[in-house]
């Protein structure tokens, strides 16, 4: 089924770029090697979906040579390409902002996790750029990033940049010079140069180098989106495109979409303790899958505690047993969602003070006073409110996607909040959501977003502690980043 799905979403994801114009007549596919990178799939897949690709008439394939699109006619492909490209205009800016927003906090977090010799290699390759093309150079320094993001064995970090990557992606139009070009030649420092302080373990330096980096090379695009705009030659674009990031791609599984959902609606009420739930027909009839697929979900729930299943009688909800066996949590279907929650966990830590800051600045006082409202709220509840409304206040619809996205998939993990004890440590969370509304109302807004952060670091540690117990001693290996806030607990 996994492997199935993985050709699906990939060979679905190529092709929807081949129809979208952004890969047009005559223009060179990623190599499968880039395909694996981009899209977090097998060589296996990425070969096998290129070979039907051909199959299908949409790219011709030769030895040694990256795959070429032959769909469409040459110029319908520029002319789709430029209408795409205009589309995408908005997206681009936003795209580029917020590279320079999260991507360098990032990068720099995973380069703390390099070792020395590490970082040397990195420079060596910067290095050789001098004498490359700046078609090359730009590969080479985007294969220079994604090898510092792996170093933190978070395949989200790689994934999340990827899709940045592609929507910032801008095609070459005879007669204009690419803007990539303008970056590599114009650029008062080279590549190597604002990753320097890298290597020397200058993050203070680096952060203003790579923030500088994405800053100029989005002054650049913009100016070249202008000049396709104000030409007579540009047609009208259709209605602006938006960014897209799909995170949980290749990690979908009916059966574990049903159980993430009925999780979700038991904390929230709807299913009480001792309730019993809809019958396996009405299951499958909602959620419109087979019932080999709705017993799949009833088992998975069973073996995490949440429900009791009798023969001849309807499934109840007995929240008594959440965690009573935690070996169960290392079984494959329950390791997966773990994983994908630690490493969402870990990606929103690094991202969400930068996220909390920039937000603070743009509350409205209608959503200052929903925050001191949301402060008699219990538990989990008031957490939710607290980074809904950081999410809210993000200034691009392309930074709230992104965190929307992370969010979707910490509710991979919501089970976990039902282990025992997990509620004593719920309201100490909370009390550091009304630390963070007295840092707000200071006009402290470095301690603002640090204080709300300290939630996800300590959700991440106590979360790496109880995988660990339960027969996942690898989690251990996840980094978590320092705390910043002042007067945490």
């Amino acid at each position: 089924m996994e492997k199935s799905s993985m050709f699906q979403y990939l060979y679905n994801g190529i092709l929807s770029q081949i129809r979208a114009g952004r890969y047009i007549y005559g223009s060179s596919l990623p190599s499968a090697a880039e395909l694996c990178r981009i899209y977090n799939v097998g060589i296996r897949t990425a070969r096998d979906v290129l070979k039907a690709l051909r199959d299908d008439g949409y790219i011709r394939t030769e030895e040694r040579r990256r795959a070429t699109v032959i769909h469409g006619t040459e110029d319908a492909g520029n002319e789709a390409n430029l209408r795409e490209t205009l589309a995408r205009r908005n997206c681009m800016s936003e795209v580029y902002n917020a590279m320079e927003l999260l991507m360098t906090p990032l990068l720099i977090f995973c380069a703390q996790q390099c070792g020395d010799d590490e970082l040397l290699a990195v420079d060596a390759g910067a290095k050789k750029m001098a004498r490359l093309s700046w078609i090359e150079r730009w590969r080479l320094s985007s294969q220079l990033l994604h090898t510092i993001l792996k170093k933190a064995d978070n395949p989200l970090f790689n994934d999340l940049y990827s899709s940045l990557e592609l929507y910032a992606k801008i095609p070459f139009f005879e007669g204009y010079r690419h803007p990539f070009e303008i970056a590599a030649d114009e650029a008062e420092h080279n590549f190597r140069w604002r990753i320097e302080p890298l290597v020397r373990r200058n993050y203070h330096e680096a952060d203003r180098r790579l923030r500088s980096m994405y800053s100029s090379v989005r002054s650049y695009v913009e100016s070249y989106l202008q000049l396709l705009a104000e030409d007579g030659r540009a047609v009208c674009p259709p209605e602006q495109e938006k960014f897209h990031w799909d995170a949980a791609k290749g990690k979908v599984y009916l059966y574990a979409e049903i159980v993430r959902d009925i999780t979700h609606e038991i904390s929230l009420g709807r299913w009480r303790d001792g309730c019993f739930l809809p019958a396996s027909k009405e299951l499958a009839a909602h959620y419109g899958v087979s019932l080999y697929v709705v017993r799949q979900a009833l088992k998975m729930l069973e073996g995490r505690g949440f429900i009791v299943i009798r023969n001849g009688r309807r499934v109840q909800v007995s929240l008594a047993s959440v965690g009573a066996d935690i070996r169960r949590f290392s079984e494959p279907e329950q390791k997966r969602d773990i994983w994908v929650y630690l490493h969402a966990l870990q990606l929103m830590t690094v991202l969400f003070p930068h996220a909390a800051r920039l937000a603070a600045d743009r509350f409205t006082e209608e959503q200052r006073l929903y925050l001191r409202e949301s402060l008699d709220k219990n538990g989990v509840a008031v957490i939710r409110s607290f980074v809904e409304c950081v999410f809210e206040a993000l200034p691009s619809e392309t930074m709230r996607t992104i965190f929307k996205e992370i969010n979707g998939l910490l509710l991979w993990g919501e089970h976990l909040m039902y282990q025992p004890g997990a509620s004593d440590r719920v309201a100490a969370l909370a009390r550091l959501c009304r630390q963070a509304m007295s840092a707000l109302d200071r006009g402290d807004n470095v301690n603002f977003a640090g204080l709300l952060n300290e939630i996800f670091i300590h959700v991440l540690l106590r979360m790496k502690k109880f995988a660990a117990s339960a027969g996942m001693p690898e989690v251990r290996k996840i980094k978590v980043p320092a705390s910043r806030a002042a007067g945490s607990e």
